[in-house]
């Protein structure tokens, strides 16, 4: 990562600390949110951060109804949201990842990075996936299989080895 502009979605006070010290160590402009509805206030206003980190159990507006409402407003369905949450499993729609608390703030920015995904998704989840990559400098790791092995790149798919995406070439 390098340079972006983060949104921490987050209640708790020390947790918000620990992730935008962190961010901001690293060289990332670092805005926090205590609740979703503080974040779409913010939204509201013209802040566009390149990232959202949203926890989802939060006070006044929980994270899954801050996703929906900020999914369903145009001008914002192109930031990428990564959740980071002790109780949410993937997939969560609209989400890039998840990412399990208690978790080191540091597994955001290492060297080695991954998003841990769904079997499959809406070709906006692949188009979100790829924009976070490039915003990220995140190589995508693609696994081509040509058309005639598809039930063998389907069971990749579904068993979960899939690192990223699947992809059938013809010819």
């Amino acid at each position: 990562m390098g340079g972006l502009t983060v949104l921490i979605v987050e209640d708790d006070p020390d947790i918000q600390q620990v992730f935008a010290e962190t961010l901001e160590w690293a060289g990332h402009s670092v805005r926090v949110a205590g609740h979703g509805q503080h974040a779409l206030d913010l939204l509201a206003n013209d802040f566009r951060p390149q990232l959202i980190l949203l926890d989802i159990a939060m006070p006044v507006m929980d994270g899954l109804t801050f996703l929906d409402r900020m999914r369903s407003i145009p001008e914002l369905t192109n930031i990428p949201v990564i959740v980071i949450s002790a109780t949410a499993e993937p997939p969560i729609q609209g989400a890039l990842g998840v990412f399990r608390k208690p978790m080191d703030p540091i597994d955001l920015i290492a060297a080695r990075r991954s998003i841990q995904g769904w079997a499959s998704g809406t070709a906006k989840d692949s188009e979100d996936t790829l924009k976070f990559s490039a915003l990220t400098s995140v190589r995508p790791m693609i696994e081509k299989f040509p058309l005639e092995k598809v039930a063998e790149a389907y069971e990749r798919m579904v068993s979960g080895k899939v690192r990223f995406r699947v992809v059938l070439t013809m010819g």
